[in-house]
């Protein structure tokens, strides 16, 4: 068998996923945004 490059999370159901992913990465932003570039529509 191979080694693995990363390590992985053991999950059940996509609840079980949600919360274990909340858990690890809650506190860092989903999206960022750049404050200085003006955006036309």
């Amino acid at each position: 068998m191979q080694k693995r490059i990363h390590e992985t999370i053991q999950i059940k159901d996509l609840k079980d996923m949600l919360k274990k992913s909340g858990e690890l990465y809650g506190d860092r932003p989903a999206y960022k945004f750049k404050a200085d570039v003006e955006r036309k529509i």
